[in-house]
Formats: C-alpha cells, sequence, structure tokens
C-alpha cells in the first residue's frame, strides 16, 4: 500500500483530536451587549412658551416619550403645605421633585423605563436640581437642552387664555401668573448659564408660528445629537 502523504496524515489526526474532544474545540466569547444611547432632551423656557406643545411635536418626531414634570407634580400625592405651595406657583422641595421624576424614569435603579429616550418637559427648575437631574441620569448623557424665549407680556396672556380652558388655579389668576413669571426669570438664568456653557443650549424664538417652531427645533436637536457623538 502506498503512503498517505504527510499532509493528509496530519489533517486526519487533527480532526480526529477535535472530534474525540469537543470540549477542547476553542469557542470564541460572546460580543458585549451594546447599551443603548437614548435621546434625552430637556425642554426649557417661562410659563406660557410652548413648552408642552413642543415637546409633544419633538417626540412624536423622534419617537419617544414626552415627560411632562408639572404633569407628574400635579398628579402627585402632595401633603396640603405642598398643594397650598403648587396653587400659588411656588417650587416644591428639590427632593420632593426628584423622587417623584425617578419613580417615573426608572423602574429599578440604571433601569430606565424609556429606553429610546424622552422628551423632559419643565426641568430643571432650579440651579441645585441641574446637578440632581445629572445624578439620576447618570450615566446617561442629555442630548440637547430647548430653551423657548418668549417676551413676559406674551407669556402672560398666553397663560391667562389658557386659564379659561385648563382648569388650573394657577393659569387663572393674573397674581399668580406674575408670580410664576418672577420665579422662572430669577431660578433660570444660572441654569441657562450652565447649559450654554455645556455647549447643550439651543435658543429657540417661540414666538414663531408653531409648526415653523417645531421644524426649528427638530434641526437644532439633530445637530446637537451630532455633535455629542
Amino acid at each position: 500500500m502506498k503512503a498517505l502523504p504527510c499532509s493528509i496524515l496530519l489533517l486526519i489526526l487533527t480532526s480526529a483530536e477535535l472530534f474525540a474532544a469537543p470540549d477542547a474545540i476553542p469557542v470564541a466569547a460572546p460580543l458585549p451587549s451594546v447599551p443603548t444611547d437614548p435621546i434625552i432632551v430637556l425642554m426649557l423656557g417661562p410659563p406660557g412658551a410652548g413648552k408642552g406643545t413642543q415637546a409633544e411635536r419633538l417626540a412624536a418626531k423622534l419617537g419617544v416619550p414626552t415627560i411632562s414634570v408639572g404633569a407628574l407634580l400635579r398628579a402627585a400625592r402632595l401633603n396640603e403645605a405642598e398643594r397650598q405651595a403648587q396653587a400659588k406657583g411656588e417650587l416644591l422641595a428639590d427632593t420632593t421633585v426628584m423622587r417623584i421624576l425617578g419613580e417615573e424614569l426608572f423602574r429599578s435603579p440604571g433601569d430606565l423605563r424609556y429606553p429610546k429616550g424622552f422628551i423632559l418637559d419643565g426641568m430643571p427648575r432650579s440651579i441645585a436640581q441641574v446637578a440632581l437631574l445629572e445624578t439620576l441620569l447618570a450615566p446617561f448623557r442629555i442630548k440637547a437642552v430647548v430653551l423657548l424665549e418668549v417676551p413676559r407680556e406674551v407669556s402672560l396672556q398666553r397663560l391667562l387664555e389658557r386659564g379659561k380652558t385648563s382648569g388650573r388655579p394657577d393659569d387663572a389668576n393674573r397674581t399668580v401668573i406674575e408670580r410664576r413669571l418672577d420665579l422662572s426669570e430669577a431660578t433660570s438664568r444660572p441654569i441657562i448659564a450652565h447649559y450654554e456653557k455645556a455647549g447643550l443650549l439651543v435658543r429657540i424664538d417661540s414666538t414663531k408660528p408653531i409648526p415653523e417652531v417645531a421644524e426649528t427645533i427638530a434641526t437644532h436637536v439633530a445637530l446637537k445629537g451630532k455633535t455629542r457623538q
């Protein structure tokens, strides 16, 4: 019988070893799961700037939900003192706000309820909440912070008009509205400065027609998202 070539013998021996000892076959380690990168956009502006309207439009365009902090607080179980403060247009304690928001955003620590992201309407409302929000959201990043700008008198008239149908006591009383606008102006300055320095802020003229404002916001948020990648 003619002897088999060495190359064929080597192939046969190697194959036999592999089949005889399947545990010895090296198996590639599974690829690590890539964490999702949710779209998180903050919608800021004074009362009556149109945050809710524009947040809903942007959310629909991006395919993510809107989280209205104001709606969460109005629906939350608050004590009588907190309810009275809310009716007067005053801010609630930061710890109360962050607890309620955290319960909405996370099923458990680190388990985001909205993995694709969300539009956060009306948050943060104080400079202290800026740091608290970043801690709450970690390790997720904020993609953009939209600031709707509108003259005070326009905000006032919009809120008075909204108060005719909204059923909200803080929309129906001019004195309360004035207090809310004063508070917004005082607390928003350091917040705006913080996000502007971070390169996240997008200033939008909210006096223009709603569709035009919505399109401008979507364009700027898309650009911010690319620069943050």
